[in-house]
């Protein structure tokens, strides 16, 4: 769990400083442009990976002998979905009538992501075995490498294609190192089972569609408003969700352990799935109220200090976003857990809603204009809790209800971080972080036995949360 967080804090970190220069050499114009093509391969990512990664993870959880025959079998098959998958990419922007020039980075970008795709598969081998230190070492790799291709890139001036081919590039590598160090590791002696590759398909098959439901959701807000807007309006819309991306380490470090761990447990169908499933909504809960309020007061400062002043008005953006934080912590946290039992037909019923819900806000709420795309993802994101935490007969057995009730806390804090203008957005976001603390400190929100199933999730991440959340002794 460690090596796990302090992987994805070291890869926000070189992201936000890619962010940093890129803003700065390309302007809010360009940025948009690049933006708008980088949402098309990034959407269709999951039909490069068609689910594999997350059902090999699944199936493989507590079984390496299994995890290392599927992973050498799915090699082919991951190599053409990836071919598959450049010709889409360039096929979806021919019909929306992309400019040469996007149409190339598209591609590259499209390329870029089948690398990825391969790297995701090693990935995957070390999550089935639960040995998160090399998942760590991967993510770190690539975020280094990926930041000074980048940085060298933009400094030659090199232009939009220029940056799409260091991408390809960086990604070559990284999936060069993560496949050599998964093949010394864990893929010998290689023996694959080709008869049970068309079952893992089909075991994908549903988890491809959730990812991509997932990818289309947080990214169609970028594409409708460049559509309706303009790339300006675009480039603006992006800078805010790119921002957010660090915030969210902390739930992706939860969701990355939590599918491996609960595979397992129903495997073992061991009865103390329940406090690991309330533990960490309830924990994701209370952090995204923290993040959230945080957000509201600091976020304008951070769009100024990464992005620049020109990029004003995703200033008002991120304070839209932050009201979206709290849900989009346990969306993340509920995927997890909802496929480990097997549930993915009812996640992909509430992704739909919510993407559904999420492009018609966006399209409609012209008034709003580049804010419709942070409000759209809110309340998508709320559709898709409600739907998960009302129609999964599993999740209604564990305490759903309970668990999202914790929300409430947030109720006062929010009020105060925005009502109190007079104050000022530093001292009224303080003071809504001090009464936040107070409530949480002042209420048992975890029970005993919780917290004791945090540790299943990580040593360090279970002290951090007795130190936060409740002590409880």
């Amino acid at each position: 769990m460690r090596w796990l967080f302090a992987a994805f804090v070291a890869q926000k970190a070189a992201t936000l400083l890619g962010l940093f220069f890129l803003a700065r050499y390309l302007g809010e114009f360009d940025f948009g442009r690049f933006a708008i093509a980088l949402s098309i391969p990034t959407a269709l990512e999951a039909l490069t990976d068609l689910g594999l990664s997350w059902a090999l993870i699944r199936e493989g959880a507590g079984r390496p002998a299994l995890a290392r025959a599927l992973a050498v079998a799915t090699l082919v098959p991951k190599l053409v979905l990836a071919a598959l998958t450049v010709a889409v990419t360039f096929f979806v922007c021919w019909s929306l009538s992309f400019p040469p020039e996007l149409v190339e980075v598209a591609v590259l970008v499209a390329i870029a992501k089948a690398f990825d795709s391969l790297t995701y598969l090693a990935r995957a081998v070390f999550q089935a075995h639960e040995r998160m230190e090399f998942d760590a070492a991967a993510q770190s790799l690539d975020a280094v490498v990926r930041l000074a291709l980048t940085l060298f890139t933009l400094i030659g001036g090199f232009g939009l294609v220029g940056l799409a081919k260091a991408l390809v590039v960086a990604a070559a590598i990284v999936f060069a190192g993560t496949a050599a160090e998964a093949l010394r590791h864990f893929l010998l002696p290689v023996r694959p089972a080709w008869g049970m590759v068309p079952a893992l398909f089909w075991t994908g098959l549903p988890l491809a569609v959730v990812w991509l439901l997932e990818s289309i959701n947080l990214r169609s807000g970028i594409v409708v408003t460049g559509m309706s807007l303009g790339s300006v309006a675009a480039g603006n819309v992006a800078a805010a969700f790119r921002l957010i991306e660090p915030l969210v380490a902390i739930p992706a470090v939860i969701a990355t352990v939590l599918l491996p761990l609960t595979s397992r447990y129903v495997f073992e169908e061991r009865p103390t799935i329940p406090w690991l499933f309330r533990s960490s909504v309830k924990t994701g809960v209370l952090l995204g109220l923290v993040v959230a309020l945080i957000l509201l007061g600091a976020g304008p400062l951070l769009v100024g200090a990464v992005f620049g002043a020109e990029f004003d008005e995703a200033r008002q953006i991120i304070r839209f976003l932050a009201l979206a934080i709290v849900v989009l912590y346990v969306h993340m946290l509920l995927v997890p857990l909802v496929l480990a039992l097997r549930q993915q037909r009812a996640l992909i019923v509430a992704q739909l809603l919510g993407v559904t819900v999420n492009v018609a806000v966006v399209s409609l709420a012209t008034p709003l204009g580049t804010a419709a795309a942070a409000v759209g993802l809110a309340l998508g994101e709320v559709v898709v809790v409600a739907v998960l935490a009302f129609a999964v007969r599993q999740l209604r057995a564990f305490g759903a209800v309970a668990a999202l009730r914790t929300a409430v806390l947030g109720v006062a804090p929010a009020a105060i971080a925005l009502t109190a203008a007079p104050l000022g957005e530093v001292v009224a976001t303080s003071l809504a972080l001090i009464l936040l603390l107070v409530l949480i400190r002042s209420l048992r929100i975890m029970e005993p036995r919780e917290m004791s199933y945090l540790e299943g999730i990580g040593p360090g991440f279970g002290r951090v949360s007795r130190l936060l959340l409740a002590p409880i002794g």
